[in-house]
């Protein structure tokens, strides 16, 4: 099911904000419902929970998902702001437990869709470096409360499959991404296949940008460092065209999400949401064909 011009948006820097999402939109942006479950495609713009600076998060729109269940779902998992794709909701207690456990089992995957700036060494591979939260707080500026994530290249030796996805002491969390590239323009830029593995805040976008030196376009949190410790880079963003501004929309999509053991289904459940059209429109201008294996995965539900 499509979401095309499913919300009314305003722009703010560039950054596409949602000012509003309606009943008739909720109904577009279902992907999936049944009694334990609800699967929306989250548009970018929006974030997930309430947070300092933000005025509008989904949390306040859940009723529009509640149907004939007693109370409004729950939020299953994250997604960041200005992530687009594949969100669960929760039914029931009972759901949110089940969800929960079978994320912490690495029972249901994540597959999102990335533009990049940079095309990766290797066409496919997998990023094993552990992350940390860093404080960016200081006294001489307004930074009160501003954290990022960082990779901690001095602790790979930390990381094992066996203990993928759990925060060591300290804070080290153990995060994993495997990628594989779809189509690259040149060197300049690359659609990529990722697989989330693990999932811990801002992982992908951490582990792309400071571990593959291959930014999210649009994404100026991760991106803005990289520019200026890389002038090639820098360069290869300017000749992007009118895509290649760090401030504007973050192509990042959560495209699939599959649970294997789904409540005692016999089969996975595999639930896709289709890429957005600006998310399509950027391909064609960057040169990005998608392979066709994956056409009928991401371009249409």
């Amino acid at each position: 099911m499509a979401t095309n011009n499913i919300v009314r948006t305003a722009q703010a820097s560039k950054r596409v904000v949602i000012q509003s999402i309606s009943a008739k939109d909720s109904q577009r942006m279902l992907l999936y419902k049944d009694s334990d479950v609800v699967a929306i495609n989250k548009p970018a713009g929006i974030a997930v929970h309430a947070g300092p600076g933000l005025t509008q998060e989904l949390t306040s729109y859940l009723p529009l998902w509640q149907y004939e269940a007693q109370s409004p779902p729950s939020i299953a998992h994250r997604l960041d702001k200005d992530t687009s794709g594949v969100l669960l909701l929760s039914r029931t207690a009972e759901a949110a437990t089940r969800l929960r456990r079978l994320f912490e089992d690495k029972m249901i995957l994540k597959n999102y869709c990335a533009i990049t700036v940079n095309v990766p060494e290797k066409a496919e591979g997998s990023i094993e470096v552990p992350l940390s939260v860093k404080d960016l707080s200081t006294q001489q500026s307004n930074t009160h409360g501003m954290h990022r994530v960082i990779l901690r290249t001095d602790k790979i030796d930390m990381f094992s499959e066996a203990l993928a996805g759990t925060t060591l002491p300290g804070g080290l969390q153990l995060a994993w991404t495997k990628y594989n590239i779809l189509s690259s323009y040149g060197r300049r830029c690359s659609l990529l296949d990722l697989e989330l593995v693990t999932g811990f805040k801002h992982q992908l976008r951490a582990h792309l940008a400071d571990g593959l030196t291959c930014p999210v376009l649009g994404d100026h949190k991760f991106a803005g460092p990289l520019m200026r410790k890389y002038p090639a880079l820098k360069k290869k963003l300017q000749s992007l065209g009118p895509m290649g501004y760090t401030k504007g929309r973050m192509y990042l999509h959560a495209y699939q999400v599959q649970i294997i053991d789904y409540f005692g289904v016999q089969r996975p459940l595999t639930i896709m949401a289709p890429l957005p059209p600006y998310f399509v429109q950027a391909l064609k201008s960057l040169g990005l064909q998608i392979p066709s294996k994956y056409r009928n995965r991401i371009l249409s539900v």
